[in-house]
């Protein structure tokens, strides 16, 4: 199937639900080659992606998952895609935390670099997080306190097939879009950034047909695929079935403007500091940006 979907792809056409169920099938399967694997993926991303095929494997890979069922209602994954290659520190990691420590029930699927210095398995790792939690663990911190990381080789292991070839082409991919909504615990909020705006609306219609709930898909002028505080973020929402679209600055919370230098990230250990920092009260851009996305997140819970 995979053969024959990089032939689709190749004459620019658009793969069904189906097909692309079919192929990430067999890439997470391990019967996929790596070039075939690289020529999907990079097809995939000049053509550019449809709410079909992202929904098609989506639920490819949540077929192939080990997937917990926590008897807690109403999780939410603060998530970027990642590509955005702007150098921030791990924004998303911190906003789940200080959303959970508000009472958001926060289901943070994440798994380590691909194309940064530091993922959000990194910094949880570098804050002393054990990543080798069994989904049984998991899912009991989430029952017991509202939090639960969720590091993706454990919940998705077929997905080792595809990180060779994701780690080697060192750009956004098929799979920065299809990870973030493929959450193991079936988080039925989200708060999604992407790096491109153009990619807003149908990430949107894409958690729609996915059954997500509430979402807001964000993405700053800046290229961070967050809530940003260097300018203003586009966004689209999805509230009971129904999209809308709008602009968020700083300015409209209070929030002063700040460069993108002024919340850069580094090393795992250097970003677990500052995270540390900033939970113990330090201010500045930092804890700005941090409150602007979980304050985003708290919304959509």
């Amino acid at each position: 199937m995979i053969a024959q979907a990089i032939r689709k792809i190749s004459e620019g056409q658009d793969l069904s639900r189906q097909e692309a169920f079919e192929a990430i099938s067999e890439i997470v399967s391990g019967q996929a080659s790596e070039v075939q694997i690289a020529g999907f993926l990079v097809g995939l991303r000049v053509k550019g992606e449809t709410v079909d095929e992202i929904t098609g494997g989506v639920r490819s890979l949540l077929a192939a998952a080990n997937r917990i069922r926590p008897r807690i209602a109403g999780c939410v994954d603060p998530v970027g895609t990642g590509g955005d290659c702007t150098g921030t520190f791990n924004i998303s990691s911190a906003t789940a935390l200080v959303a959970a420590g508000a009472g958001a029930c926060i289901a943070k699927h994440g798994n380590r670099s691909v194309s940064s210095r530091s993922g959000s398995a990194d910094l949880f790792e570098a804050l002393g997080l054990d990543l080798s939690l069994t989904p049984a663990e998991a899912e009991r911190c989430l029952e017991e306190t509202g939090f639960a990381f969720l590091f993706a080789p454990i919940y998705h292991p077929a997905m080792r097939y595809a990180a060779p070839v994701r780690r080697q082409l060192g750009v956004r991919s098929l799979f920065n879009l299809l990870g973030p909504l493929a959450n193991p615990a079936g988080a039925n909020s989200m708060l999604l950034g992407v790096c491109d705006a153009g990619l807003l609306p149908f990430m949107t219609e894409t958690l729609r047909e996915l059954g997500v709930s509430r979402a807001m898909t964000v993405s700053g002028r800046d290229h961070t695929d967050e809530i940003s505080l260097a300018g203003p973020t586009d966004y689209c929402e999805l509230r009971d079935g129904v999209i809308s679209s709008g602009v968020l600055t700083p300015e409209q919370f209070g929030l002063a403007r700040a460069k993108l230098s002024a919340i850069g990230g580094g090393t795992p250990a250097e970003n677990a500091s500052l995270v540390e920092a900033i939970l113990n009260g330090r201010t500045g851009a930092p804890r700005d940006v941090v409150l602007l996305n979980a304050a985003a997140t708290l919304y959509v819970a």
